[in-house]
């Protein structure tokens, strides 16, 4: 919004007679005077989106130019709005341009302006109005019968030129007297065969001049007069333009430097472009301006350079801290990996899979308590018995005998119940176990 805003201040700065017709500046009118002195408002409409949006121009009135539209909205090739470049003054002052340039054309008349009624200034009573159609070309100029024209240009009590129209400069009327031009208005338009342009009323008069120049400045217009009589005096530097030393100090050099060349000299350097542009690159050596260029830029390589050696000190600083870095990572993943066996010692442990490991082996070391034992039993009662059929025994027999001799069918019937008792019922807990860790998903 602040670049859209700026752009139709430079605009309207420019272009001070211009008519804003809303509040947002959306539409603005421009008085215009196209080749063969038509004149005409140039119509420069906004979209919501400009300056990314390219601005559309028309015209209001009929002025027969080629490369205007059936609407009248120009419709030119070179004329090209690059956004984020063109800018709106520029733009409308390169379309003005093409206008006037442009020649008059007695068969684009008829197509060429907007439907819409705008009038234009008035002068010594004649208001100028026209609507354009698309099909049946312009529409007359309405109150053109009142209208009070006179036969030189002359200015009126507001301050409007009127100026002189006849009839062979009329293109919207073909009747011989012009005093009669209201009876002709409602004539058919298309027998009209004069190519010559119309001719409008003159625009509101121009914005009030610019102050008068100090009394040591003379105008341009005052050295054409007959009684001009240059002033030794020169003017006071107060009084001069404003402009930076060093600019001052360049064009003085310049100027003293061209002005001990002949005009011989001059010439040559004109008429070879390689010359001119070796002297002028010297001239430019020479000024002050460019050795301040020079020196900007020779200050702008230093900070350039201290910039990159700034660049390398730190990405030397980013390695170091890297390698730093890296040494602790190593301490932290030891440190890491031995918490996590710890974890994991303690989640194996309290893992329903070491329960159950737990309950099967000592199934299995009371399943063969209980084996043992009733080996040793039966062997030790093998072994007493043959001890009564021999008289000699050997000591490992007498041992086993002696053992089995300790334990009596008694003894060994409740010590094996006890052991096959606790064994089924640990078997019980690891089945029921089991079927609860798998009923749990576990």
């Amino acid at each position: 919004m602040a670049s859209r805003n700026r752009e139709v201040d430079d605009f309207l700065e420019v272009f001070p007679n211009s008519q804003v017709l809303n509040n947002d500046r959306s539409s603005i009118n421009l008085p215009i005077e196209v080749s063969g002195g038509q004149r005409t408002f140039l119509r420069i409409d906004l979209g919501p989106s400009f300056p990314e949006e390219e601005p559309k121009l028309s015209v209001t009135h009929p002025v027969g130019i080629s490369f205007l539209d059936r609407n009248g909205f120009v419709s030119k090739p070179d004329l090209v709005w690059r956004k984020g470049i063109s800018r709106l003054t520029s733009f409308v002052s390169d379309c003005l341009e093409s206008l006037r340039l442009s020649t008059y054309d007695p068969n684009s008349i008829s197509h060429s302006g907007r439907e819409d009624n705008v009038k234009l200034p008035s002068s010594h009573g004649f208001q100028a109005s026209s609507t354009v159609s698309s099909s049946n070309g312009p529409s007359p100029l309405t109150n053109a019968g009142t209208a009070s024209l006179s036969t030189s240009n002359s200015t009126s009590s507001n301050g409007y030129t009127s100026y002189f129209m006849n009839r062979t400069n009329n293109p919207y009327s073909n009747n011989a007297n012009i005093t009669n031009a209201s009876n002709s208005s409602n004539k058919n338009l298309a027998s009209n065969n004069d190519s010559s342009p119309p001719r409008c009323p003159p625009f509101p008069p121009p914005p009030p001049p610019p102050p008068p120049l100090p009394s040591n400045i003379i105008s341009p217009s005052a050295m054409h007069s007959p009684n001009f009589q240059p002033s030794t005096t020169p003017p006071a530097l107060s009084e001069l333009p404003r402009m930076s030393a060093s600019l001052f100090q360049s064009l003085s050099s310049l100027e003293a430097s061209l002005n001990h060349e002949s005009v011989s000299t001059l010439f040559a350097l004109l008429d070879s472009p390689s010359d001119f542009e070796l002297r002028l690159e010297s001239l430019l050596n020479q000024s002050p301006t460019l050795h301040s260029l020079h020196e900007i830029q020779s200050r702008n390589q230093r900070l350039a350079e201290r910039n990159l050696d700034l660049e390398g000190k730190v990405e030397q600083a980013k390695a170091h801290v890297a390698i730093v870095k890296a040494g602790d990572f190593a301490v932290a993943k030891g440190e890491f990996e031995a918490l996590k066996q710890r974890y994991d010692a303690v989640v194996e442990q309290l893992h329903p899979r070491a329960l159950l490991k737990a309950i099967d082996k000592e199934i299995e070391e009371m399943d063969k308590a209980s084996d043992d034992l009733a080996l040793k039993f039966q062997m030790s009662s093998n072994r007493a018995h043959g001890a009564g059929l021999k008289t000699a025994g050997v000591s490992s027999v007498g041992g086993a005998v002696a053992s089995a001799a300790e334990m009596t069918l008694d003894q060994f019937t409740d010590r094996y119940l006890q052991i096959r008792m606790k064994y089924h019922a640990t078997d019980l807990k690891r089945q029921a176990a089991a079927a609860h860790f798998a009923q749990c998903g576990i």
